[in-house]
């Protein structure tokens, strides 16, 4: 809103060219004490009232003449920025007096007056100190006057900026008050997600949308930004117009505003996400029963076929040799291979469960291991690299070892060759392997080797493999938090490694 000519309010009128009182001198103006007076506030109600640079500035500059103390013979020009704004029939001479315009601490340009020919001879000069104060004096106002402009049109650019990201914003955005715990402003996407409209939020509280179910913690974080500092909270809930519940990420961040106090949050819905993690935790808890029932089942079996099979080799010690031992033998066999499978199957069910780790040496552990194999004569075993003393679950690295020298032992050609084992230590980590000289592992085989009950139907081998035994390893050492992989080729070997993560593990380190 302009303010009231100021010159109107002195009772006073501006001068203008066809001024010249009846016996005044041209040249002088008549009686000057309150032209400039009159200048200055009409020049301050210009820069209240024009929006336009340009035109403030042609404004002015036609008004400055006539502020001086010979406006007959005076003109003036402005300069800003490259541009120059001049009064009428503007000549340079060289009788000017100069005021500089700096805007944000900036020269950008100056104010000019000019006599267009030699002014009566005064003590002061070719212009008085009331000239050259007022000439000052207009300097500043224009300066101050383009830098509150320029900081208002700064400010409503940023204002629309934030208008701009705030409405079109991805995400719910609630600006809540702190001590009223009102809403004071949302955006499109946030009325969309709770099915307000704008009007009808801000007539709202925090406790408006929040269900019963919330905490008396959550509606505080809602509007406080005491906590000084941006935070974060996971599933909060959210209660929709209709009465229904949704559920959002909630992001807060502490705002000042001159004395006032507000929080930001902005939310993102999640809905969706937490209703696939409740279906998540079902299945979840379903598996768990479902294993449960499983390893039940199999610590059932196991019995029975343990019991099968000392029964069949009490029958088989109480039947007469003559009566077909092969046959026999063959039972037994089966027997006893069905039974190794359910115990490797059971063990293989129980490698998900959490269990308690122990600091153990690595030496004691491989010769205990390497212990319980029943090496043939012609095998040897080698251990390289430094094993160290780590905190981990000894069954299941007693269990990866014993599966990988078994295996390796297996693959020998005629049961002789050596099996070599290794441990790197690296920055996170160590790095196992064991190596053997037998028959070697085609290529594209290298995959395959690992899944459950692999050859299991192979009647080839000396002795009959399960095809359990890496499957039990892989699963093991992925549980820790480790990798396996092997390296062969046919008639040249095998390597299989296994990583060991140092420090906290999910089963293995600690």
């Amino acid at each position: 809103m302009a303010r009231p000519d100021l010159a109107d309010d002195l009772g006073v009128k501006l001068p203008t060219e066809n001024d010249n009182p009846a016996g005044s001198d041209y040249r002088t103006g008549g009686d000057s004490s309150l032209r400039p007076l009159r200048a200055l506030a009409r020049i301050s109600q210009c820069i209240l009232e024009h929006r336009n640079r340009d035109y403030l500035f042609r404004d002015v500059v036609g008004m400055l003449p006539f502020a001086m103390t010979h406006p007959g013979m005076t003109n003036a020009k402005i300069e800003f920025e490259g541009q120059s704004f001049y009064s009428d029939a503007f000549c340079d001479s060289p009788w000017q007096i100069r005021a500089s315009l700096v805007v944000g601490g900036q020269k950008l340009g100056s104010v000019v007056i000019g006599y267009s020919e030699e002014s009566p001879e005064q003590h002061e000069g070719p212009f008085s100190k009331g000239e050259r104060f007022f000439i000052d004096t207009v300097a500043r106002m224009l300066s101050l006057g383009i830098e509150q402009r320029r900081a208002k049109d700064s400010l409503c650019d940023a204002e629309q900026k934030f208008l701009a990201m705030f409405n079109n914003a991805l995400n719910g955005v609630l600006l809540v008050e702190r001590f009223t715990k009102r809403c004071c402003l949302a955006n499109d996407k946030l009325c969309e997600m709770l099915g307000y409209g704008l009007d009808e939020i801000v007539d709202l509280t925090v406790a408006d949308i929040q269900p019963s179910l919330a905490s008396e913690d959550v509606v505080e974080q809602l509007c406080d930004p005491l906590l000084g500092r941006h935070s974060l909270t996971e599933n909060v809930p959210l209660k929709r117009k209709n009465g229904s519940t949704m559920y959002v990420d909630m992001s807060s961040f502490p705002i000042v505003v001159g004395n006032r106090r507000y929080l930001l949050d902005i939310f993102k819905e999640v809905t969706e996400r937490r209703w696939a993690q409740q279906q998540q935790l079902q299945v979840l808890d379903q598996l768990r029963g479902a294993n449960r029932e499983l390893s039940e089942f199999v610590r059932v079996l196991q019995v029975d076929v343990k019991a099968l099979l000392g029964r069949v080799n009490l029958w088989r010690d109480t039947v007469s040799q003559a009566e077909d031992p092969v046959q026999l033998d063959a039972l037994v066999g089966r027997a006893e291979r069905l039974g190794a499978l359910i115990s490797t199957v059971s063990q293989y069910s129980a490698i998900g469960t959490r269990s308690e780790t122990t600091l153990v040496d690595l030496n004691d552990l491989v010769q205990e291991t390497v212990s319980r194999l029943a090496l043939p004569e012609g095998v040897e075993i080698l251990r390289e690299g430094t094993w160290p003393v780590a905190r981990f679950d000894r069954a299941k690295m007693t269990d990866v070892l014993y599966h990988l020298l078994a295996n390796g032992v297996q693959s020998l050609s005629a049961g002789a060759g050596s099996i070599r084992l290794r441990c790197v230590e690296e920055a996170s980590r160590y790095t196992l392997s064991v190596s053997d000289t037998g028959r070697g592992i085609d290529e594209q085989e290298h995959d395959r080797i690992f899944q459950m009950f692999y050859r299991i139907l192979d009647d080839t081998e000396a002795e009959d493999r399960l095809g359990m035994g890496l499957t039990v390893v892989r699963k093991s050492v992925e549980a820790w938090g480790g990798r396996i992989w092997v390296e062969s080729e046919v008639g040249t070997g095998s390597t299989f490694y296994f990583t060991v993560p140092k420090g906290p593990a999910r089963n293995l380190l600690q």
